[in-house]
């Protein structure tokens, strides 16, 4: 299978205008050909494998210590709702067997709403550290990725002729997620709900899906990951050192008015254990996102993200009766 293209970004950190636009380009064709693309070259890229692996260390705690920061979908007396530890280790065809825990920014994003002020919850940390320094570990990568996707943000914008001004206003001061993913192999006896793709060749593991966000930095060490590109070819997400993809969201295609489109991913399982942590560039909560047209005016959107998050988790069987549709 085909891999997605690599981009060295280093230049969308530097001085150099013409090496910029020639990253910019790089980025617009990778985005059309491929759907997504891997990146090198940015802040701390050499220590990416390390830092994830420590981060990861989350899920060598006792079962007992991980439940204390769970996520009242995962224990019905927590107190936190958006952030913290999701246990989805369970029996009977489900859709995905692992356990995930994720936290936001220092200081969240406000929320508009009382409706919406769950998406503006604290980060919850465990009592005990997996390893000293574990949790400036998570705080030093959710910063240095964030300032990886608005360069690459910045990059996306300049080629549909969207302002840096409007992507800043939204995004630098958003509620972006760090999330850890740990899916063991299931015990004996235990089945999870694979499908095979359309022509019923691969065995799939996460079913093809857009991210809400604006954009989505992955890191995986297990192969399984692929992008689709806008023709509905499939490619692999490269296994090489210090790999990051990126994946466009649904917030990116909805504010350039489809002209970027979200980039569709999956990953096929096989057959071994799988580790991989996401961070999801979120814009602020209580803003209008607008839509930037191709005259560089924007029209009208008063939905903010804070309302779509919470559209979105009113259709989630575990958040009945605890996030209302909004009206």
């Amino acid at each position: 299978m085909e891999h997605i293209t690599s981009i060295d970004i280093s230049a969308l950190f530097g001085a150099d205008d013409t090496a910029r636009d020639t990253v910019d380009a790089q980025i617009v064709e990778a985005i059309r050909s491929h759907g997504g693309f891997v990146i090198a070259g940015f802040p701390r890229a050499d220590e990416i494998d390390a830092l994830a692996g420590e981060m990861l260390r989350f899920f060598d705690l006792d079962e007992a210590e991980k439940f204390k920061v769970a996520k009242i979908c995962s224990r019905p007396d927590a107190t936190n709702k958006y952030r913290g530890y999701e246990n989805n280790l369970k029996p009977g065809g489900r859709f995905a067997y692992n356990e995930m825990y994720d936290i936001g920014p220092k200081a969240p994003s406000p929320a508009l709403t009382e409706a919406t002020g769950l998406f503006a919850e604290a980060n919850v940390w465990p009592e005990q550290e997996p390893s000293p320094g574990w949790r400036q570990a998570m705080e030093e990568y959710h910063d240095t990725l964030h300032r990886v996707a608005m360069a690459v943000l910045h990059s996306v914008g300049r080629s549909v002729g969207l302002s840096a001004d409007k992507l800043d206003r939204l995004f630098r001061t958003g509620n972006s997620t760090l999330r850890l993913i740990n899916y063991p192999l299931p015990p004996d006896g235990i089945t999870i709900g694979t499908r095979q793709d359309e022509d019923g060749e691969l065995q799939i593991s996460t079913a093809a899906h857009t991210d809400g966000s604006g954009l989505s930095i992955l890191w995986s060490l297990q192969p399984g990951l692929q992008a689709r590109s806008p023709d509905g070819t499939w490619r692999a997400v490269p296994q090489q050192a210090n790999c990051l993809s990126i994946h466009l969201g649904d917030v990116i295609a909805a504010i350039t008015g489809g002209r970027i489109p979200a980039t569709p991913h999956r990953v096929v399982g096989h057959g071994i254990a799988r580790q991989s942590v996401g961070f999801f560039l979120e814009p602020r909560l209580d803003l209008p996102l607008g839509i930037a047209e191709t005259t560089g005016t924007e029209v009208d959107f008063p939905q903010t993200y804070g309302w779509l998050l919470q559209k979105r988790f009113s259709g989630y069987e575990d958040y009945k009766g605890i996030v209302e549709p909004p009206e």
